[in-house]
């Protein structure tokens, strides 16, 4: 989707080929206006949500799925959109953290029974983290990939901490599972850019 300024529209220089390049077919296409801003797209007339600018500390929403709609791309954002639309975790690196339901006990403490994950289960996925950033890092630092803001570790979503409560156990844990997917988006996002670079430098 193309994007103009209403009030900074300007006309492109136009370059002629010796080959004869066909015309572009607008059957599909569609142009609407969104808080004063023209929007073009050459190959679909599906009406599109303009999201807003996000000016604020861009991880505030714990719910993954605040993360899976369209966005305006940025540098230090823009490995968001690397992110599955539907996560399964069902790669071998994740073989610890899917499937953690039967994983929740209930355990006795000085100030009575709490639900936690087990320790077997809280020791892997702090190992899973621990080396995501490694792996993350050591790849910016090899690279220099720029600089990224850096979204909340799964721990801090608290998979590790006890609950009065049973359910509110299950969706604490299940939240910090789903930032493991976001990191796993940004080490994907690094990847390709680290690969890119590596690309240049050979050539």
């Amino acid at each position: 989707m193309s994007h103009f300024s209403s009030s900074a529209l300007t006309i492109s220089h136009l370059v002629f080929f010796k080959r004869r390049v066909e015309p572009l077919d607008f059957s599909n296409a569609r142009a609407f206006i969104d808080r004063g801003d023209i929007y073009f797209s050459p190959n679909t007339r599906r009406k599109v949500a303009v999201p807003q600018r996000v000016t604020t500390y861009p991880f505030q929403d714990r719910d993954l799925k605040a993360y899976l709609k369209p966005r305006w791309y940025d540098k230090q954002t823009g490995f968001i959109g690397f992110a599955e639309q539907s996560p399964s975790f069902r790669r071998h690196i994740f073989h610890h953290v899917r499937n953690f339901d039967w994983a929740i006990t209930n355990i006795d403490t000085p100030d009575g029974p709490r639900y936690a994950l087990n320790e077997y289960h809280i020791s892997n996925w702090q190992f899973l983290e621990d080396t995501l950033i490694f792996v993350i890092y050591a790849l910016n630092d090899k690279w220099s990939l720029g600089t990224f803001i850096r979204p909340p570790l799964p721990s801090l979503l608290g998979f590790a901490r006890k609950y009065v409560f049973q359910h509110s156990a299950r969706k604490r844990i299940s939240e910090s599972l789903n930032w493991f997917h976001i990191w796993m988006a940004l080490l994907a996002f690094l990847i390709v850019n680290a690969e890119r670079k590596r690309s240049v430098a050979v050539s």
